[in-house]
C-alpha cells in the first residue's frame, strides 16, 4: 500500500492497489511527478494547472514604470551662486547593457546606473565584483541623493587588488550628494542631537556613525567582519578605505545561509514536537536564535533607512554574493522608506524587483522539485521566509501602516515551497524568461488579487477616508527599540503544531458580521450587504471543505466578495490565530468607521451651512441695492445688470443647496 502525506497539511491518503506491481508503479509515477529534479521542473503541477486556466496574466513588474514612479529621473534643482538654483538633468539613467544578460546573468535586463558612467565602464566594474553583480540602484527619489544601491563583494584578495572603474563608480554615486538642494543641509553633514539618535536607535554608538562621518557613500557590509576578512583568502573581500576615500564601511554581523538553516531547523523541531514541555517552549524558541536573526535583519534595514532618509546620502548594501542578506535588508529598508511598498500591490512590486528580478536563487535555496537524494542541502536556506517574518513583525506591531494583513504574508510564505504557482521557480530572471514562466504557469499574485478582500487589513486608512500622505508622512521609521523589544514568534510556524497553539475565537464574535457593505465596495466586493451573504468566521470554519476552485462563477459572477464559494479554503483554514485578531479588529473598525463618518458628516454640514449663509447674505444685499437704485431713478441698463447678478446668486444658492443634500445623503 501507499501512504501519501500532503505537504503543509495534516491530510494523509492511504492507497491500496490490487497488486505489488501496481503499488510500485504508482510510487514511481508519484515520485517522478512530485520530484522531477532540477532539469524536469516542467513536470510540476503549476505547468498543468495553467492549461485549464487561460486567464491572461498581467506583468507584475516593469523596471521602467517602477523607477519612474520613484521619480529618480526627474529634473533636479542644484545650488547656483548666481541665480540661486538651476535645473539640471537627473544624475541617473537606465542602461540596457545587460539586455541579453551578458554582463550579469543574475541581474535584470534594465539597470539604473549613474549618468556619467558609460556602458563600457559598467562592464569593467562587473569584472571586479563577485558574480558580476556590480553596484546598481534599487531605490531612490526625485528630491535628493538619498538612495539604496546593491551589489556583491569586490575581488580585492590578499594583494589588495584595485579597479579604477569600480572606484570611479562609487565616487560618481557620492558626487551627486554635493549638488543636491537638500544636500546643502544634508550631504552627509547634517548633525543630529545625541539624545535624539539614542532615542531613535537605542545605541550610543550611532552618533559616531551618523554625526561624525563625512563620507558621501555609506557601505553596509552585512557580514561579520571575520567572514569578510576570511573571504580575502578566496580572492574577494571588502572595500578598502584607501581605495574609496569618499566612503565609510560598517559590518552588521548577519549570519550566513548555513546558520539560518540550522536555526530554522531547531525552531521547527520545537514547534512541531508533540512532547516538548510547554513551560520550556519559550526557551527552546530562544535557543534556536531565529528571533535573534530576525532582529539583526530588522536593525540593519532600519539603519539603512535612517541614513538614506535623514542624512540623504546613498547607501551601498552588499554581503558576499549580494542575493541573500542583501535582498533582505534592501527590501525591508524600502518598506520603511516608501509607503507604496506597504500597500497590497506595492509589496508585490517589491518582491518582484528586489527578490526575483535581482536574482535571489529560489531554486537553490528551496530545492523546488528535488528529492532528498538529489537536492543540495548545504545550499538550502529560508532567506525569503525570514524576510517575510521580518515584515510580519512590523505588520503585527503597526497594523494601521499596512494595507495587507498577516494572512497575505502567510499565503506567500506557504507558496514559496508549494510549487502550485510558477512565481518562485528557477533562480534568475534569465531562467524564468527561458522557461516562459509568465505564460505557462499560474501566478501567485493573480491568486492573491482574486482574494484581495480577505487579505486586506481593516485598520489601514485609505485615502477615501479623507487622509493622505504628505512628503514627511511617507517615512515609516519608529524608534528601533520599540520594534526589537517586541519581536515575537510568527504563528506561521505553529500552524501545523500537534499541540493547540492558536487563539480561540470568542463565541460572541463567531456570528459577528464584520464586513460592512461600504467597506466591501471600497475594497472591491461590490455587493449590497443584504445580497452578499456576509460570512462570519464561525461559518467560514464550517465551510473549509468546500470547493478549492478559483475559476470564478459563484454568486457574484467571479468577483471576490465575502462569499466563500469564490474564495480558496486555504485562506481561512490557514490560521485561526489571525482570525481571532482580525475579528476583533473588524469589530473595533466598524465602531471607529462610524465615528469618523459621523464626524466628517458634521464638519461637512457645518461648512455647507456657512457657504449657504454667505450666499444668502450676498443675495439680500444685492436685492436691497437694486431697490435703492430704482428709487433713485438710475439708468435701466445698470439695474438690469444688477438683476442678472442677483439671478446668478440665486442659481448659486440653488446649486449649493442641492449639493448639500447630495453630500449629506
Amino acid at each position: 500500500s501507499l501512504i501519501i502525506i500532503c505537504k503543509g497539511t495534516n491530510l494523509r491518503l492511504h492507497l491500496v492497489p490490487s497488486t505489488q506491481a501496481e503499488a510500485m508503479s504508482a510510487f514511481q509515477l508519484l515520485q517522478g511527478y512530485a520530484f522531477p529534479g532540477r532539469q524536469g521542473l516542467e513536470f510540476l503541477f503549476t505547468f498543468e494547472g495553467k492549461k485549464t486556466d487561460q486567464t491572461p496574466s498581467l506583468p507584475p513588474y516593469s523596471a521602467s514604470v517602477e523607477f519612474n514612479r520613484q521619480k529618480i529621473f526627474s529634473v533636479r534643482k542644484h545650488a547656483c551662486p548666481v541665480s540661486g538654483f538651476k535645473a539640471v538633468p537627473s544624475p541617473y539613467r537606465i542602461s540596457e547593457v545587460n539586455k541579453d544578460y551578458g554582463v550579469c546573468g543574475s541581474y535584470p535586463r534594465e539597470i539604473v546606473v549613474p549618468r556619467n558612467v558609460s556602458d563600457e565602464e559598467i562592464k569593467q566594474v562587473a569584472n571586479f565584483r563577485s558574480e558580476g553583480r556590480l553596484p546598481i540602484m534599487t531605490w531612490g527619489n526625485g528630491t535628493d541623493s538619498g538612495s539604496i544601491w546593491r551589489c556583491s563583494q569586490p575581488k580585492v584578495g590578499l594583494q589588495g587588488n584595485q579597479n579604477a572603474y569600480d572606484e570611479k563608480l562609487l565616487k560618481v554615486i557620492g558626487d551627486a550628494v554635493r549638488h543636491d538642494t537638500a544636500g546643502t543641509i544634508g550631504a552627509g553633514g547634517r548633525i543630529f542631537p545625541p539624545d535624539y539618535l539614542y532615542g531613535m536607535s537605542g545605541d550610543h554608538n550611532l552618533k559616531d556613525i551618523i554625526n561624525h562621518c563625512p563620507a558621501s557613500v555609506r557601505i553596509f557590509d552585512l557580514r561579520p567582519k571575520t567572514s569578510a576578512v576570511a573571504n580575502r583568502a578566496t580572492g574577494h573581500g571588502y572595500e578598502l578605505q584607501a581605495s574609496y576615500p569618499n566612503t565609510s564601511l560598517a559590518f552588521y554581523s548577519i549570519q550566513n545561509i548555513h546558520a539560518m538553516r540550522d536555526s530554522l531547523n531547531k525552531l521547527m523541531t520545537a514547534c512541531l514536537s508533540p512532547t516538548i514541555n510547554d513551560m520550556t517552549f519559550g526557551k527552546a524558541v530562544e535557543d534556536s536564535h531565529w528571533l535573534t536573526h530576525v532582529k539583526g535583519v530588522i536593525a540593519a534595514s532600519w539603519e539603512v533607512a535612517f541614513v538614506v532618509s535623514h542624512k540623504k546620502v546613498p547607501a551601498l548594501v552588499h554581503c558576499s554574493h549580494g542575493w541573500d542578506r542583501t535582498s533582505q535588508v534592501c527590501a525591508l529598508a524600502q518598506v520603511f522608506l516608501d509607503p507604496f511598498y506597504r500597500t497590497f500591490d506595492g509589496f508585490k512590486v517589491l518582491v518582484e524587483k528586489d527578490w526575483l528580478s535581482f536574482g535571489h536563487p529560489f531554486q537553490l535555496r528551496c530545492a523546488h522539485g528535488e528529492g532528498k537524494h538529489e537536492r543540495n542541502d548545504e545550499q538550502m536556506s529560508p532567506i525569503f521566509l525570514q524576510f517575510l517574518d521580518s515584515v510580519w513583525q512590523l505588520v503585527n506591531l503597526f497594523p494601521s501602516t499596512f494595507e495587507f494583513n498577516s494572512r497575505y504574508l502567510m499565503l506567500i510564505a506557504k507558496h514559496i515551497y508549494s510549487c502550485r504557482f510558477g512565481t518562485f521557480l528557477y533562480n534568475t530572471d534569465k531562467e524564468r524568461v527561458g522557461g516562459d514562466i509568465s505564460d505557462r504557469t499560474l501566478s501567485l499574485w493573480d491568486f492573491l488579487a482574486k482574494n484581495r478582500l480577505h487579505l486586506t487589513n481593516p485598520f489601514y486608512k485609505p485615502k477615501w477616508l479623507g487622509l493622505s500622505f504628505s512628503s514627511e508622512d511617507q517615512l515609516f521609521l519608529p524608534p528601533l527599540p520599540t520594534i526589537l523589544r517586541r519581536v515575537s514568534l510568527w504563528d506561521f510556524f505553529l500552524k501545523d503544531s500537534p499541540k493547540e497553539s492558536m487563539g480561540v475565537l470568542p463565541e460572541f464574535l463567531k456570528n459577528f458580521k464584520f464586513v460592512s457593505s461600504e467597506i466591501e465596495q471600497k475594497l472591491g466586493g461590490g455587493r449590497d450587504s443584504e445580497e452578499s451573504g456576509l460570512t462570519s468566521l464561525g461559518e467560514e470554519e464550517e465551510q473549509d471543505d468546500e470547493d478549492d476552485s478559483l475559476a470564478g462563477g459563484g454568486k457574484n459572477g467571479g468577483s471576490v466578495g465575502p462569499d466563500r464559494t469564490d474564495v480558496d479554503p486555504e485562506i481561512f483554514s490557514l490560521q485561526r490565530g489571525a482570525d481571532v485578531m482580525e475579528a476583533w479588529m473588524h469589530a473595533s473598525w466598524s465602531t471607529i468607521h462610524e465615528q469618523e463618518k459621523a464626524l466628517m458628516k458634521a464638519r461637512l454640514q457645518k461648512t455647507l451651512a456657512r457657504e449657504l449663509s454667505v450666499s444668502q447674505r450676498k443675495m439680500k444685499s444685492a436685492e436691497a441695492f437694486v431697490e435703492d437704485l430704482k428709487a433713485g431713478g438710475e439708468e435701466e441698463d445698470e439695474i438690469q445688470t444688477l438683476k442678472k447678478r442677483v439671478e446668478e446668486l440665486e442659481l448659486q444658492l440653488v446649486a449649493a443647496t442641492a449639493k448639500a443634500k447630495e453630500d449629506e445623503s
